[in-house]
Order: C-alpha cells, then structure tokens, then sequence
C-alpha cells in the first residue's frame, strides 16, 4: 500500500454518526481501522485511533479530546512534536520560494513571452522539457543581473 494521507493523520474521526448515516459513518470507521493495520508501524509507537462522532448529537466529542491531549502529550514527551515541526517548518520555507519564484518568472514579459514560445516546441515533443526550462532559467537569471 502507498504511504497515503490515512497514514500521516495521529487520529481519525468519523462525523455524521447519527441518525441515518450511523451505520456508514461505522462502516468508514472501520475501512479506516483495517487500512490503518496494513500500514507500516510508527517510529513514534503512536496506534492511531479511529472513532465515530456525531456533532449533531455531541456523542464522542469528550473521548475525541481526550485522545488528542493524550497524543499530545506522547509527541511532546517523546521530542516527535518537535521534529514534526521543524520538518513542517522546511516544507513550508520550500512552498514559499517556489511561489515566490513562480510568481516572479509569470510577472516577467519576458518570461512569458518565451514560455509562449518554446510550450508548442514542447508539446510537440520538438524541444526537451528540460531544455526549455533552461532557456526560461537563463533568461530570467540573466535579466535579474541587469542593472
């Protein structure tokens, strides 16, 4: 199975586990659980919870709570909170620099005019894409250094 967003969440929660859509809200619980069993072990040693809440009705809203704070407390204890962060921190830094440069290479009239250029060469399999983005990578670094 690859590693997928069930496998990154420290607690699952199924909403809408009343009235009709108790049943399914189960159901997904353990669909939940049984992908959550095929998944490799946890360094931190952290079993993820699944349950079933109803907001409507406010059932399993206090045990929710109480096993955030309990996750809480073993991710701090055991320094996982942290290294979470930092790791949350460089993923976060990276996201930004490539907006930033991103948003700096489409508000270039020059960029875009290459791009318009060299996207059919591309697409037509005439240029390589990383040829073309080269080109686009020299241009705009060449039109940084301008005074």
């Amino acid at each position: 199975m690859k590693r997928g967003i069930v496998e990154l969440a420290d607690l699952v929660l199924v909403n809408r586990a009343d009235g009709e859509t108790r049943r399914a809200a189960e159901r997904a619980a353990s669909f939940f659980r049984a992908a959550l069993a095929l998944a490799s072990p946890r360094r931190d040693g952290w079993v993820v919870p699944v349950g079933v809440v109803s907001a409507l009705e406010g059932t399993g809203v206090g045990e929710s709570w109480t096993t955030i704070l309990r996750c809480h407390d073993q991710m701090t204890r055991g320094g996982h909170l942290a290294t979470k962060r930092s790791r949350q921190n460089l993923a976060w830094l990276s996201a930004e620099l490539t907006d930033g440069l991103l948003g700096a290479l489409r508000s270039s009239p020059e960029i875009r005019t290459r791009l318009a250029e060299v996207e059919p060469e591309v697409a037509l399999g005439l240029r390589s894409p990383i040829a073309a983005a080269e080109s686009i990578l020299d241009l705009f670094l060449s039109s940084r250094s301008r005074p």
